[in-house]
C-alpha cells in the first residue's frame, strides 16, 4: 500500500464519511444507519485526537504592526494543537526544515488566534505558515481520501466494537466486541507512529503546544 505524505493532508481530495459503512453493516446488520452514522463521527474524531493524523498547513499574509493572527482551518474541522510556525523571526521549525531555534515566540490567544512576541515590521504575502492538527466537528460527514483509503476499514472495525457492546440489542456480543476493538487500537498505535515519523518530529525536544 502507497502510504500518503502526512504532514500536510489535502482537505479537498476528500470522500464522503458514509463510505465507511460498507465496513460496519455486514457485521451488525440491524444496527440502524442513522445510529450507525453517529457512532462512525464519533470513532473518526477519536481517531483524530489520538493520532494526530489530521494536520493542515495554514498560510497568512505576514504583516507589518500586525501581531495577531487568526487561524482558519478547512471547513467541518476545528484546530486541536499547534505543532509548529514559521515566519520571519518568529516561532520553531518543524519537518524538513533547519531548526535554529526549538522554542514558542507567540502565544495562544484561544481556538482560532496566535499573537507573536513581536510586531512584524515587513508585509511577506503568504509569509506565516502555522502547522496545526485538527480535530474533525461533530456534524463532519466526509474525510480526506488519503486517509480513508489506508485506515477506513479498521475505523469502521471500531465502530462495530461499540455497536456490539451496546447492552440488550439483538447484536450484543462484549467477547466480539473486543477482538474488533483490538483491531482498531492496533491500527491506531500504527497510525500515530506514522504520523510522528512522517513528520520528523522529535517528541524530546518539541512538544505540540495543545489549546483544546
Amino acid at each position: 500500500m502507497n502510504l500518503p505524505n502526512f504532514t500536510s493532508l489535502n482537505y479537498d481530495d476528500s470522500v464522503p464519511l458514509r463510505n465507511l459503512l460498507r465496513h460496519v453493516a455486514p457485521f451488525v446488520p440491524k444496527l440502524p444507519e442513522a445510529f450507525a452514522m453517529d457512532l462512525l463521527r464519533q470513532k473518526y474524531i477519536d481517531f483524530a485526537r489520538r493520532t494526530r493524523m489530521l494536520a493542515c498547513e495554514i498560510v497568512m499574509d505576514y504583516q507589518s504592526g500586525v501581531k495577531d493572527y487568526y487561524l482558519v482551518p478547512p471547513q467541518d474541522h476545528e484546530v486541536y494543537s499547534i505543532v509548529g510556525i514559521d515566519g520571519g523571526h518568529h516561532g520553531y521549525y518543524w519537518y524538513g526544515m533547519q531548526r535554529t531555534q526549538v522554542k514558542t515566540d507567540f502565544d495562544v490567544m484561544d481556538n482560532n488566534c496566535i499573537r507573536l512576541h513581536n510586531t512584524p515590521s515587513v508585509d511577506r504575502h503568504d509569509g506565516l505558515k502555522v502547522f496545526v492538527n485538527l480535530l474533525p466537528k461533530a456534524c463532519i460527514d466526509y474525510m480526506p481520501a488519503s486517509v480513508a483509503l489506508p485506515f477506513g476499514q479498521d475505523i469502521g472495525r471500531g465502530v462495530v466494537a461499540d455497536a456490539l457492546v451496546i447492552p440488550g440489542k439483538d447484536w450484543t456480543s462484549p467477547v466480539l466486541a473486543r477482538k474488533y476493538e483490538l483491531d482498531y487500537e492496533r491500527m491506531l498505535l500504527s497510525a500515530r507512529a506514522l504520523s510522528s515519523s512522517n513528520r520528523k518530529i522529535d517528541s524530546t525536544s518539541m512538544k505540540p503546544v495543545r489549546i483544546l
